[in-house]
């Protein structure tokens, strides 16, 4: 795409606009054109440089002596600024710097006079987009050089904004022109006529550069007093939460013209962590989880700082530390009262106390340690898939997922998928809202690949296996696995791994057998429990689990109706192979099932059961259904 323009316009527009052109008519689109170009690779920048000499053209139109004369003079002048700065963002003409000192010292004596302008501006009421351009540029270059310079007078103007209405005037534009919010294109823009149609975050009132370069300011600054009193906007708070409630943000995050958007976003829960303001501290948990997802993949350099400051962070579990104690001490309370969760407490409290351990876990597993953006860039204009997103939905389970394909090979396994499923029951216990976008079906997947990691991986982590169930299935009425489930073409063949896997390795083992009998239960497709009781029957006399594990309404209610299963379950028991003393939690679905059918039924077919059940050689066994039948 880049080849014709570079080989056979750039010789014509260098000799026609630049070189030959003696009437002073030199154009900035010309300028921009080679802009363009070198901000595809740091490549073209230096054969640009090399091969056309750009940069003295450059330095005589900043100075002003090919300029003088032109009708665009400034246009010029500012295109070649523009030009000249993508070529420093490469690392390169950084020797011309010293060599240009006079030139620069001079054109910045007209500071002192934007400086004015910049706080006159401060003090519209309703700055356009020209104008939240110039304060940004503004906010950015003191935020750059705030410990080479004094910024108080700055900073004091900047307070002065916090006491007007144009700050608050500027963040509820933010929420009316946000490309997360709405991501409607505008048609024919007053400010940008020419494009046609515009994102929203352009428009002429749009108040982004304004907003984020003041969010950059307060972070360099680490001015308490403008953070707090920037935290605490109600405006602000509106426009996060309009974004993270939004139903479509998530695909609109992956546009480019997200990008920016998403830096004001991971600014603004840098600067929440500074503040004193603590009213939105679970809040601002789910916007970092959810930046996790939505920062593009050529910026997840972002998200290291997130994740240590806010994600891993237990303040923002509940509002303090004395409120998970106050959870775990009422959480003893219900073992107390129920045996089940027997552990739970102390399984928690043990979360809690691993939390370094997990958060160094998910920083070498998410590629975030020591990660900084590579400098000089590769290029500006974005790389290949840049603008995926950084990391999937159901990122919690990667370790998990990495474990199930190198097959339990890493010689620290045992902690890998300790330290992952304490993770997960933290925010299960404590915020399961942030794990509301995965589906129940994927949660279970992901936490039966721990079982397929090999064959002994799960024993050590057996008690913590046992409550991530729990809460997985607390969600019974959401448990569906004929939906789609990311990462798996056909639940049916990963569930038939998963029962090969069950009779070749579990050795009965009670938790693995609880995992088997979720998708047993009634509601679930028939097909599943065929593969138990006649593809894979051998398991039968594996699956020991008690009934006191398990909640037996799931797989008594509603009464089978299909013919071929409800014959397989008479048979089976009858000819002993599922009795209650080794597999009691089948053998009370099958009689369940055959005796509710016959009652509730008049049919042919229920009549050839209650014959069968009448020939059964095992007398106790043939009083035992009739005495349930007659009641």
């Amino acid at each position: 795409m880049l080849f014709f323009p570079y080989q056979a316009c750039l010789p014509v527009v260098v000799n026609k606009l630049l070189v030959e052109n003696n009437s002073g008519s030199f154009y900035p689109e010309a300028l921009k054109l080679f802009r363009i170009l070198a901000a595809r690779s740091r490549t073209l920048a230096e054969n640009i440089i090399e091969k056309y000499g750009i940069l003295d053209f450059l330095f005589k139109f900043i100075a002003g002596d090919k300029a003088q004369g032109h009708p665009e003079a400034m246009h010029l002048i500012l295109e070649s600024f523009y030009t000249w700065q993508t070529f420093l963002s490469f690392n390169l003409s950084v020797d011309s710097i010293r060599a240009f000192g006079p030139i620069d010292v001079h054109l910045a004596s007209c500071l002192p006079m934007w400086y004015e302008v910049d706080n006159s501006v401060l003090k519209y009421p309703n700055p356009n987009f020209s104008a939240s351009k110039l304060v940004g540029a503004v906010l950015q270059l003191f935020s750059l050089t705030y410990n080479s310079f004094d910024c108080s007078n700055l900073e004091d103007n900047v307070e002065k904004l916090f006491r007007s209405q144009a700050l608050t005037r500027s963040l509820t534009r933010l929420r009316k022109c946000s490309w997360l919010i709405s991501g409607n294109s505008i048609s024919n823009p007053e400010n940008l006529p020419c494009l046609g149609s515009t994102p929203p975050t352009l428009r002429s009132d749009s108040s982004l550069p304004f907003v984020y370069s003041l969010c950059t300011f307060l972070l360099a600054t680490k001015n308490k007093k403008l953070t707090n009193l920037l935290i605490r906007e109600e405006e602000l708070f509106l426009y996060l939460r309009e974004v993270v409630e939004s139903s479509t943000f998530r695909n609109l995050s992956g546009h480019w013209f997200a990008r920016q958007e998403l830096f004001l976003l991971v600014s603004i829960v840098h600067l929440y962590t500074t503040s004193d303001f603590g009213d939105h501290h679970r809040f601002m948990h789910r916007l970092a989880f959810t930046l996790l997802t939505i920062v593009h993949e050529g910026d997840k350099y972002l998200l290291a700082d997130v994740i240590s400051n806010v994600i891993f962070n237990i303040k923002y579990f509940r509002y303090s530390v004395d409120d998970v104690n106050e959870r775990l001490d009422f959480l003893k309370l219900e073992e107390e009262s129920c045996p089940q969760l027997a552990g739970k407490r102390d399984l928690l409290q043990q979360a809690i106390e691993s939390l370094p351990s997990i958060e160094t876990l998910y920083m070498k597993e998410l590629g975030l340690d020591y990660l900084r953006p590579t400098w000089p860039p590769p290029t500006l204009t974005g790389h290949l898939n840049s603008t995926q997103a950084a990391f999937p939905f159901d990122w919690i389970f990667l370790p998990i997922m990495r474990l199930h394909q190198c097959e339990g090979k890493d010689k620290n396994g045992s902690i890998t998928a300790a330290l992952c499923l304490k993770w997960f029951l933290l925010i299960e216990e404590f915020s399961s809202d942030l794990l509301s976008n995965i589906k129940p079906a994927a949660k279970y997947c992901r936490l039966c690949c721990l079982f397929l990691a090999g064959p002994d991986l799960f024993r050590d982590v057996t008690p913590l296996l046992g409550l991530s169930l729990s809460f997985v299935t607390c969600n019974y009425d959401k448990l569906n696995f004929e939906e789609d489930i990311p990462g798996l073409s056909s639940f049916y063949d990963f569930y038939r791994d998963l029962l090969e896997q069950y009779a070749g390795v579990s050795y009965c083992d009670i938790t693995f057998g609880r995992y088997i009998l979720v998708p047993l239960a009634q509601k679930h497709n028939v097909k599943f429990k065929k593969i138990v009781w006649s593809e894979l029957a051998a398991i039968l006399r594996l699956l020991r689990t008690p009934i006191s594990e398990v909640n037996m309404e799931h797989y008594l209610e509603p009464t089978e109706s299909d013919p071929d299963l409800l014959m397989t379950y008479l048979r089976a028991v009858a000819t002993g192979e599922v009795r209650d003393t080794w597999c009691p939690v089948l053998h009370k679905m099958a009689f369940h099932h055959v005796v509710s059918y016959i009652s509730s039924n008049n049919n042919k077919f229920s009549e050839v059961l209650r014959l069968r059940i009448e020939k059964l050689g095992n007398t106790e066994l043939k009083s035992q259904f009739l005495r349930h039948l007659k009641s």
